[in-house]
């Protein structure tokens, strides 16, 4: 059992530690669901599911986490162009998180759609969390 359930903070720090993203998009980063007047280009990440992951004899060692960032944009093109670098921040990398690690991290499927005002690509990942060790406080 991990505090995967946890893993938005990460994935917004993630975001809004890349600088490029910042200039992309600004503080217009939400979880689940953007406000009615939220004004694109914008991004919002879902935690979609959590499977136990790898047993030990302790228990379970880490979690199966599959998670997704959407962008949305007014038009085609830059949205692409924003959801490549959302796959790019991710993909492939091990991500020192809030409490959390995560490894071996892969985009598993991508999906686009046009809604109402805006064009959106869902950028939908794999990953695998563990909690982060403990540092002893203590030098025994």
């Amino acid at each position: 059992m991990t505090n995967a359930i946890e893993i938005g903070e990460t994935i917004k720090n993630t975001i809004t530690q890349n600088q490029d993203m910042v200039d992309e998009v600004g503080e217009k980063i939400y979880a689940v669901i953007a406000p009615l007047s939220a004004t694109y280009p914008l991004l919002v990440y879902t935690r979609e599911s959590i499977t136990n992951g790898a047993n030990t004899k302790d228990g379970f060692y880490g979690d199966y986490v599959t998670f997704r960032v959407d962008v949305l944009d007014k038009k085609y093109t830059p949205c692409c162009k924003l959801a490549n670098k959302v796959r790019h921040l991710f993909e492939k990398r091990h991500i020192d998180g809030l409490g959390i690690e995560l490894h071996d991290t892969r985009m598993a499927a991508i999906a686009e759609s046009y809604d109402g005002d805006a064009y959106i690509t869902q950028v939908r990942f794999t990953t695998f969390v563990t909690d982060k060790p403990e540092e002893n406080s203590q030098n025994g």
